[in-house]
């Protein structure tokens, strides 16, 4: 009996992947655009991909040339431009911030730029449900002077 069982679903398993009804949205597609096909060429890195139903970006930075001597007002427009880029790429592969599910930003001077950070997230992200949020604090980025990263997925509905 329960060789039986294994071989109908077995049985099932193969059809259905013959027919196509499974792991066809398995393909994952790179979205290059223009501002991001030189990084893309030189360090062969997806910016965007879209697998499925699923959009991951990967690390968008906010960089100041002296992070330790800037302004709360610049370093929130920092912030608040790596957040646009990431919006703009999600727009690229059909997503918007609505269909953000993670979040994980990486800071490298997160206790003296943590009221900032948090500021603009809550602006940023007004409605609930709001999306998870792991922030990490590093002692580096790859940009040299990137003080913040962002790397997202969304889940487009």
């Amino acid at each position: 009996m329960k060789r039986m069982m294994i071989a109908t679903v077995f049985i099932m398993l193969v059809t259905a992947c013959a027919s196509g009804s499974v792991a066809d949205d398995k393909k994952n597609e790179m979205i290059v655009t223009p501002e991001t096909k030189p990084i893309v060429d030189a360090f062969h890195i997806a910016p965007v991909i879209r697998s499925g139903e699923y959009v991951f970006i990967s690390g968008i930075p906010a960089a100041l040339p002296d992070i330790e001597n800037a302004s709360p007002e610049e370093i929130k427009a920092a912030i608040k431009r790596a957040y646009q880029t990431a919006f703009y790429m999600l727009g690229q592969a059909g997503a918007t911030k609505n269909d953000i599910v993670d979040i994980t930003t990486f800071h490298t001077n997160l206790k003296s730029t943590r009221s900032e950070i948090v500021e603009v997230h809550k602006e940023l992200f007004d409605l609930e449900p709001y999306p998870a949020w792991t922030v990490v604090g590093v002692d580096a980025l790859f940009m040299d002077t990137a003080f913040f990263e962002i790397k997202l997925t969304a889940r487009i509905q």
